[in-house]
Parts: structure tokens; C-alpha cells; sequence
């Protein structure tokens, strides 16, 4: 599975922003560079398999010493509703809680409300912006933050 953002392009552009925008501020990285950044001992990526095909992913990378921010939660759209997503981060979040961090961070953008239900379910709450972002992008994005002590009752469920 490419780490491609094909379908959050197509939403952007639905709201008005320029693909090569969107690249810029949520992809500023190779997809090479992101692989050197999600594995231990500062991150991890999770690959959610059906049948040999990759049918999501999920990833985390160092942020500070505590603290770590998911990325790139990505479920097919004809294997959403199955509970994936939030077993790849419940997963992360254990990954990381384990490895030492405090804290695990996220960027999301307004209009992914399923994905919002998801984070706020695993005890993440909205925070204010951890990086700069072009007004017009950051108006469109929600940053959120879970505190992975609290979290613990959550990857019980």
C-alpha cells in the first residue's frame, strides 16, 4: 500500500485547496524518510493484512522525548467499518506507552468526523497546534492529543 495521499487530496480539493498545498503541509516528507522515522526504538508502522493484501496502516514517530504523533491511519475504504483502525491504534498507543512516551499527538483535518469519533473513543482530546501550518490548512485542521497513562482503560475495551 503506498503511503500516497490520493483520497485526502481529493477531499482538499473538495474544499477548495490546491493539491501541491496539501503536499506541502501534511506530506513534507519522502515516503522513504517516513520509514526511517517509524521504527524502533523512536516509532513504529502497523500494517493490517487481509488475505496478503495490505488493507491499512498506522504509524507513529518521536516528536519529543515524551512525546510521539500518529500518522498516515489509513483503512481501504471496502474494509472500513471492521474495527481496524482502531485496533491499529490501540496498538500504537501500547507500542508507544511502552517505549517510554507520555504522550501521543495527531493532526486531522475537520472534516474526517468518523475519524474524530475514533481518536475521542481512545481518550484523545484537542490540543492546540504543535507545528505551523499556512492559516488557510491550519483553519482546517483539529490536533488532538492523548495522554497515554489515561489511555490505559481505553486499550482495555
Amino acid at each position: 500500500m503506498a503511503l500516497t495521499p490520493r483520497l485526502d487530496l481529493r477531499q482538499s480539493q473538495t474544499l477548495g485547496f490546491d493539491p501541491d498545498e496539501v503536499i506541502e503541509a501534511f506530506y513534507p516528507h519522502k515516503s522513504s524518510e517516513l520509514r526511517h522515522y517509524s521504527v524502533a526504538p523512536d516509532g513504529r508502522m502497523l500494517i493490517a493484512m487481509d488475505a496478503h493484501q495490505p488493507v491499512g496502516c498506522a504509524a507513529y514517530r518521536r516528536l519529543t522525548s515524551s512525546a510521539c504523533e500518529a500518522y498516515n491511519v489509513y483503512v481501504r475504504p471496502t474494509h472500513q467499518g471492521r474495527g481496524i483502525a482502531s485496533r491499529l491504534l490501540r496498538q500504537l498507543l501500547s507500542d508507544a506507552r511502552d517505549m517510554g512516551y507520555g504522550t501521543m499527538c495527531l493532526e486531522t483535518a475537520t472534516f474526517m468526523l468518523s475519524a474524530h469519533r475514533l481518536y475521542r473513543s481512545l481518550s484523545f482530546r484537542v490540543r492546540n497546534p504543535y507545528r505551523s501550518l499556512p492559516d488557510r490548512i491550519a483553519n482546517a485542521t483539529i490536533w488532538m492529543e492523548c495522554t497515554l497513562e489515561a489511555c490505559d482503560d481505553s486499550l482495555k475495551r
